[in-house]
């Protein structure tokens, strides 16, 4: 569960790796907390699931620095 604020969507899709509340709706994000809940043994194992690959790709600190470093040294070099 998230809301629809700063960049959460540029890396999260919405209802493939999360569930999305708008920010200034409390409604709306009681909404969907009860659709999880009751939707819990079909949905959070998918969406979990989803979100932490996706977390593995963009945060993934060896790949990011090995891109960095590869940035920064072949330039040098060429």
């Amino acid at each position: 569960m998230l809301t629809d604020v700063s960049d959460n969507l540029y890396y999260l899709t919405r209802n493939v790796d999360c569930i999305v509340a708008d920010y200034d709706d409390y409604e709306d994000f009681s909404e969907k907390i009860i659709f999880l809940m009751n939707n819990y043994s079909s949905k959070a194992p998918k969406l979990s699931k989803n979100a932490y690959n996706k977390a593995l790709i963009h945060f993934n600190y060896i790949c990011h620095y090995k891109k960095l470093f590869n940035f920064l040294f072949n330039r040098l070099e060429n």
